[in-house]
């Protein structure tokens, strides 16, 4: 998960990267943290949470939009 932490993955990509290609459907069962908890524990967490990054990013191109048409 470090690893993929920093070639630039972010938590849910990493989930699916362990999903996908090494066959582990969850990590809280396996190791007792979350993907996100990891990361925070080794340095490695984004400074705004995934989920409201991804709603900013989504205002913006709202916004773009709008200013177009």
């Amino acid at each position: 998960m470090i690893k993929l932490a920093r070639e630039g993955n972010s938590p849910s990509m990493i989930g699916i990267i362990l999903r996908d290609q090494y066959g582990i459907p969850l990590v809280k069962p396996v190791t007792g943290k979350s993907i996100t908890e990891i990361l925070r524990e080794n340095g490695l967490a984004p400074a705004i949470p995934e989920d409201l990054d991804n709603l900013l990013k989504k205002a913006a191109r709202l916004k773009a939009h709008l200013e177009r048409h």
